[in-house]
C-alpha cells in the first residue's frame, strides 16, 4: 500500500511541478527568455529542457546566468509555498538548454537543499563553467543589477543596508552557514532586522522578495 501511496504521491507532485514551471514562465519577464519543453526526474535529480528564445542567445553570457538563477530560485520558492506545499522544491533541479548548438545547464551545488535562502549556483557552458560567486564579485553584475537599484528606502532606510545587515546577522548566528537550524534561524534573522529597522512584517517581505529575486530589475515582475 505504501508503495502504491509512494507512487502516487510522486506522480501528482511532478505534475504540479510542470504545471508550475510552466505557469511561472507565463507570469513572468521569462516569457521574453525561455520556451518550457519538458521535464523528467532521474532518482533525486529533476530535469527541465528549454527552448532560447533569440533575446536570451542575445544576452552577455553572465546576464543568462543571472536569468537561470533567479528563475531557479524562484520555482523553488513557489514550490514551497505554493497553495498545496511540493516536496520537490529541494530535489536537484537542473535546467538545460541549447544555445547556438552550446549545451548550457543550471544547477546549484549548495548542500543545504531545504533552505530557499542558500545558494550556490554553476552554469555550465559547454565545457566551460560560471560560477555565483564570480557573477556576483564583477563589475558588470555590480553595476547593472545592484547600483541601479540601491536609490530604494524602506522606513527612511536603504534597502541595501537593511539588506547587508540582514546577511552580516545571518552569518553571524549560522558561522557563515556552517550551522544552520532551519526551523529557528530564518524566524531570528527576520525578527532582529524588523526589530532594528522597524519594519513590519510586510516591509521585510518586498525587501526581500525584491533583492533575494531581484524583483524591481527582471524577470520577475508578476
Amino acid at each position: 500500500m505504501s508503495f502504491i501511496l509512494s507512487s502516487v504521491y510522486n506522480a501528482v507532485a511532478i505534475k504540479n511541478f510542470k504545471n508550475e514551471a510552466q505557469l511561472l514562465i507565463s507570469k513572468t519577464k521569462m516569457n521574453d527568455l525561455l520556451v518550457y519543453n519538458d521535464l523528467n526526474q532521474e532518482g533525486n535529480t529533476i530535469n527541465i529542457s528549454f527552448t532560447p528564445t533569440k533575446t536570451f542567445e542575445s544576452l552577455s553570457t553572465e546576464d543568462q546566468f543571472v536569468y537561470l538563477s533567479q528563475f531557479h530560485r524562484l520555482l523553488r520558492f513557489h514550490l514551497k509555498n505554493g497553495p498545496t506545499m511540493n516536496s520537490y522544491y529541494s530535489k536537484d533541479i537542473r535546467f538545460h538548454l541549447k544555445v547556438n548548438n552550446i549545451p548550457y545547464k543550471y544547477y546549484d551545488v549548495h548542500n543545504e537543499r531545504f533552505s530557499l535562502y542558500i545558494h550556490k549556483g554553476v552554469l555550465e557552458i559547454g565545457q566551460s563553467k560560471i560560477l555565483e560567486t564570480t557573477v556576483k564579485n564583477s563589475t558588470t553584475f555590480i553595476t547593472n543589477h545592484i547600483e541601479p537599484n540601491i536609490k530604494y528606502k524602506t522606513n527612511g532606510y536603504y534597502d541595501v543596508e537593511i539588506i547587508e545587515y540582514m546577511q552580516r546577522f545571518a552569518n553571524l548566528l549560522t558561522k557563515n552557514g556552517m550551522n544552520i537550524n532551519l526551523n529557528k534561524d530564518g524566524h531570528l534573522i527576520a525578527t532582529e532586522t524588523m526589530e532594528k529597522y522597524k519594519l513590519t512584517f510586510d516591509d521585510f517581505n518586498k525587501i526581500f522578495f525584491r533583492w533575494y529575486f531581484f524583483a524591481f530589475d527582471n524577470p520577475f515582475n508578476a
